[in-house]
């Protein structure tokens, strides 16, 4: 995933399954978590309350807008 997130195409590691339903919002907001929670040094890792957080809002974000194609 790092060398998509670092290029920008995220959308290269979506389930193929989901087509085009997805918003691509939800999706970075996902990544970028995913990303600081692999940080070698685990004081630059986040809170699982942080990681709570982000998942809730990546979800808001998805349940908000229900379909925004890439």
């Amino acid at each position: 995933m790092k060398p998509y997130y670092e290029q920008g195409e995220i959308e290269k590691v979506v389930d193929k399954r989901l087509g085009n339903e997805y918003n691509v919002s939800s999706i970075w907001k996902v990544a970028e978590i995913a990303m600081a929670c692999v940080q070698f040094q685990g004081r630059k890792r986040p809170t699982m309350n942080e990681v709570c957080n982000e998942l809730s809002e990546a979800l808001r974000l998805e349940t908000s807008s229900q379909t925004i194609s890439p």
